[in-house]
């Protein structure tokens, strides 16, 4: 017989499970996209004697200004807009989690914002996805589906969609093209190009 989980001892665990997934963020970031593999990182330079020094480069004030394309915006490493996608990403996967949970003990995948609310109280959620937007996901559940979606501070959009079989994982530049199980299913590439 299976031991009913407490909605306290869930939060634990996802709360660890959250903690795990920001230390491997972080250390990925720290590291490169190469983390695991010691090939990826740079090579060590060798500390130089007074005598075999190499001359410091100029200033940068003295080498000339690299040219950029009109509106080409580079993204660097640990750049809010990819921490706030991050983050958006986690909250749907942190809600997954919830709501497996629940279905196992309840079989079912209906959840309300409400119930969400009480069960994660470092999420804001609303019933469906009009209310959804940065910091606050939008719900639409049944007994079979649940549909999460959020929008991230780069104004990304995405989605968390949960059927019998599958969990669905997109990303879109609107919620209106992510607002059903099915779009979130056809969009998935879009959570994988964000990090």
């Amino acid at each position: 017989m299976l031991r009913h989980i407490s909605v306290e001892e869930k939060i634990v665990i996802a709360l660890i499970a959250l903690a795990a997934l920001i230390a491997t963020y972080l250390a990925m970031q720290v590291m490169g996209q190469g983390a695991g593999d010691p090939a990826a990182l740079p090579p060590a330079r060798p500390a130089a004697s007074p005598a075999t020094a190499t001359p410091a480069a100029p200033a940068a004030a003295e080498s000339a200004p690299a040219a950029e394309a009109p509106g080409d915006t580079p993204k660097l490493t640990g750049e809010p807009s990819l921490l706030g996608d991050a983050v958006a990403k986690e909250s749907l996967r942190t809600i997954q989690f919830n709501a497996q949970m629940n279905a196992l003990d309840g079989g079912s995948l209906d959840m309300s914002a409400a119930d969400i609310m009480s069960s994660t109280p470092t999420i804001t959620a609303v019933d469906g996805v009009e209310g959804a937007g940065e910091g606050v996901v939008g719900v639409v559940a049944s007994e079979h589906t649940l549909l999460l979606v959020t929008a991230s501070a780069s104004g990304n959009w995405f989605c968390l969609g949960l059927d019998a079989n599958n969990a669905h994982y997109g990303g879109a530049p609107s919620v209106d093209q992510i607002d059903t199980v099915e779009e979130c299913a056809d969009r998935e590439g879009a959570w994988a190009a964000a990090p």
